[in-house]
């Protein structure tokens, strides 16, 4: 059961991307930084993966144009499992990849969810597969609460990497 939207009004700009685009602006011209999500996940099915890969590139394209002030961010967290994580790895890394070449194209920063603890390994290994080629359009999300996740950080800031540490859904 879906919770009631006004518990995540708060976190949550909008259902769509077009009631979502107005608050976003606003945010944006107020210097703040926004990020957006798509949310969905565990996709099975390769049509329906390179179909969000599609739906990921043509947000990264709307949104590039958005007023921002100097040095404002915009971001977009996307779920690896929505482009074929739980399919295969290379068709993955080829969405993501894919994904990535819009994000420098448009000057978008593209943040690689964090998913469950089963998919943490595989996040990261395609997250290092693709950051020399965009390091400064890619970063990972970490969980705080892994036993791992000391050594994680340590790692990213090996890499100089960029990382957001999570507790509980976001």
């Amino acid at each position: 059961m879906q919770p009631p939207f006004f518990l995540a009004r708060r976190f949550v700009a909008g259902a769509t991307l077009e009631t979502a685009l107005p608050i976003v602006t606003s945010e944006l011209r107020d210097g703040l930084h926004v990020a957006l999500d798509l949310l969905g996940e565990d996709v099975e099915d390769p049509e329906q993966a390179a179909y969000y890969t599609e739906v990921y590139v043509a947000l990264a394209e709307r949104i590039a144009h958005l007023p921002r002030p100097d040095g404002t961010e915009l971001n977009i967290s996307i779920k690896l499992s929505m482009m074929g994580q739980v399919i295969d790895h290379d068709l993955c890394e080829r969405h993501l990849r894919r994904r990535l070449d819009t994000a420098k194209q448009h000057g978008v920063f593209v943040r690689l969810d964090m998913e469950g603890s089963s998919l943490t390994q595989s996040t990261l290994d395609l997250f290092e597969a693709v950051y020399p080629d965009y390091r400064d359009y890619v970063g990972v999300v970490l969980q705080a609460m892994l036993h791992r996740t000391a050594r994680d950080v340590e790692r990213m800031c090996e890499l100089n990497a960029r990382g957001r540490i999570c507790k509980g859904a976001y």
